[in-house]
């Protein structure tokens, strides 16, 4: 029984105590994690204000750079930033904390500029502005004077109206222009009355009335004529700008001599009777000069007709017979044997003196032009291939009319005599703008004369503009080459400035008794001595 009760407790002995069956207790491990690192963020607040706007801001990450960009509306500038000290409309920030910025806009302010001028006055002297302000300004004339518009600077344009309202967005210079009302001249018992009342013409002009016996209020009692010389368009320039403007001549020449034409074709009783004669052996490339003499009567429509006009064209072998018909054609036709040798050319033994063109007036107002051309034809477009020389020729017979008929010899500069026959001839004889533009060239470069270069202003005042008719240096020697190429340029700066037909008014003037001098200050309002220079400088710029 002994042995039986031993053994299961040696078993259990050996059983507890064996290394390998040995365990140990579990332990209890806990795990950490790091906690991720929050983005400390700032506010960019940006508000707008009155006169622009602001690209928008928001919440951004410390150290972030934002850029917000101020834009100023219409009138106004950007000034600065309220929060920032930059000055730039383009804003920078680095974000460090929050921040409001508000961009400062300002309105912008004009200066308008009012000068006074002697004539009369004006309702403000200017002053600055905000932008956007709208102005009105009345220019009173002083008695005896006329208020004829604004000259402006900034291309706010002509402006004619006696009161002006502006809208300020640029700064502006105005100055009103007063003009003498009335101008009286008197030779003798004839009195000129020259009136800038420009309520007759759409874009400004003036009036003269030619008569007699003028009372106390400056009424003409007897008037013998009276014609308004109305700017034709918009398009005209006048002794203060001419010189800046001298480029614009040209264009301006042929838009408004065009006009006049058609206003000359379009009125009533410009037709003189005409009669033509084309030498039998003659067969000319160019035939229209009917046409062309009938232009020329309407552009000088508004002058003294010839009773008749005689035209001749014919080459070298028909010149005796062309001298035989002027003489038998022309009623009272002066010194017919000499004059008709002299203007059929009668004496050249051949073709290489013949050729050209002249006119001239019977002691009864009977007009005639020989034009004398070579086999074949040979000459410019202007003399040959055009009415150029037609229109040139008729327009002497006009103003001859007067220098040869007049009851007083009319003393005019030696240029006046080719300088109007070249003007009408270009203008009204060629039939395109390109034709005139690039014969106006052709005739522009004329023979030079020694000693005097017409594009320096003080030899075209001492050495061609005061050289009259009578001069010694009045003749093909001397000056009177450039009497078609400057004396054209002088014409037609003139035209510009008192309108296409004014310079046969001139001419008309001298009939009277009046001097040049007299008359070119009744037509254009300008003393004949203030002229010069500015014709002068206007003139020297172009090529000849």
């Amino acid at each position: 029984m002994k042995k039986l009760i031993l053994i299961p407790i040696l078993l259990l002995v050996l059983f507890s105590c064996s290394p390998e069956e040995e365990t140990q207790a579990p332990t209890n491990t806990v795990q950490t994690t790091t906690p991720e690192k929050v983005a400390v963020q700032y506010t960019l607040t940006v508000t707008a204000s009155e006169g622009g706007s602001v690209t928008d801001g928001g919440t951004y990450d410390d150290g972030t750079e934002v850029t917000i960009t101020a834009t100023a509306n219409d009138g106004y500038e950007f000034v600065s930033w309220e929060g920032n000290d930059s000055s730039n409309s383009n804003l920078t920030i680095t974000l460090n904390s929050n921040q409001t910025v508000q961009p400062i806009f300002q309105i912008i302010q004009y200066t308008l500029s009012v000068s006074t001028t002697e004539g009369g006055t004006v309702s403000s002297e200017g002053a600055t502005y905000d932008f956007g302000t709208e102005i009105s300004i009345t220019a009173t004339p002083n008695e005896g004077y006329l208020f004829v518009g604004w000259e402006t600077i900034d291309e706010i344009g002509n402006l004619y109206s006696q009161t002006i309202s502006l809208t300020l967005n640029s700064d502006v210079e105005i100055t009103p222009i007063f003009i003498i009302g009335v101008s009286i001249f008197q030779f003798n018992d004839i009195i000129i009355k020259r009136e800038n009342n420009h309520s007759d013409c759409e874009y400004g002009g003036f009036k003269l009335t030619i008569g007699k016996d003028i009372n106390s209020n400056k009424l003409i009692d007897e008037i013998i004529q009276e014609i308004n010389f109305c700017n034709i368009s918009d398009d005209y320039l006048t002794f203060n700008n001419l010189v800046s403007e001298y480029t614009r001549v040209p264009a301006i020449v042929w838009k408004n001599n065009q006009l006049h034409l058609q206003n000359g074709l379009n009125s009533s009783n410009y037709k003189t009777p005409t009669v033509s004669y084309l030498g039998p052996n003659t067969n000319p490339v160019y035939s229209n000069d009917l046409i062309d003499y009938d232009n020329a009567m309407a552009f000088w429509y508004r002058f003294d007709k010839l009773n008749t006009f005689h035209s001749f064209k014919f080459n070298f072998q028909d010149r005796f017979d062309a001298k035989n018909k002027m003489i038998a054609t022309i009623p009272n036709f002066r010194n017919p044997q000499e004059n008709a040798d002299i203007m059929t050319q009668i004496n050249c033994t051949d073709e290489s003196c013949f050729g050209g063109a002249n006119a001239g007036v019977s002691k009864s107002k009977n007009g005639y032009a020989t034009i004398r051309i070579k086999t074949p034809d040979e000459g410019s477009l202007y003399d040959f291939y055009s009415g150029g020389a037609q229109v040139h020729e008729f327009t002497h017979s006009i103003h001859f009319q007067w220098l040869d008929d007049g009851p007083f010899f009319f003393e005019h500069p030696c240029w006046l005599i080719e300088g109007t026959a070249q003007f009408s001839g270009l203008s009204i004889g060629l039939k395109t703008y390109d034709d005139y533009i690039r014969e106006r060239s052709y005739q522009m470069s004329g023979s030079p004369v020694p000693g005097l270069n017409p594009n320096v202003v003080n030899d075209l005042i001492n050495q061609f503009f005061n050289v009259f008719s009578g001069d010694s240096t009045c003749n093909f020697e001397g000056i009177y080459s450039l009497t078609y190429s400057v004396g054209l340029a002088v014409i037609e700066a003139l035209s510009t400035i008192s309108g296409p037909d004014s310079i046969m008014m001139v001419w008309n003037l001298g009939k009277y008794g009046f001097s040049f001098e007299e008359a070119f200050e009744s037509v254009y309002g300008i003393s004949w001595d203030e002229a010069v220079p500015v014709l002068a400088e206007a003139v020297s710029k172009y090529s000849y």
